[in-house]
């Protein structure tokens, strides 16, 4: 049997603030994601969220959606983005969005699909 691979654990204790951004006007969906995370949070991590305001989609149901409420997420984030350590879109798709605030923003971002598809 071979060596494990090497491995840390991290003890850092340092407070992670995670920005949770739907893309869309729904703030019943914004409270639904977080419900969703709320017993999976790791100490330490606080996720905040925050819904799109007007004037966006309700829904993101094709690409113009998606450009349309990239443009209002992203006048109303990057004012607030230096109070935030990471940033995750949730919309299950390649939300515009999400490469906007990579040009953007210090913290990594990533969508909720991109994250599906690597767990």
């Amino acid at each position: 049997m071979s060596d494990p691979l090497p491995s840390i654990t991290g003890t850092s204790t340092t407070p992670i603030s995670i920005l949770l951004i739907n893309p869309n006007g729904t703030s019943s969906m914004t409270s639904a994601c977080l419900r969703s995370l709320e017993s999976t949070l790791p100490p330490h991590c606080t996720v905040t969220g925050f819904t799109t305001p007007h004037p966006t989609p309700s829904a993101i149901e094709g690409h113009l959606d998606g450009v349309l409420s990239a443009a209002a997420a992203l006048r109303a984030v990057i004012p607030i983005a230096h109070s935030y350590d990471a940033f995750l879109v949730a919309c299950f798709s390649a939300h515009p969005l999400i490469n906007a605030l990579r040009e953007e923003v210090r913290g990594p971002v990533i969508g909720i699909m991109e994250a599906a598809f690597i767990e």
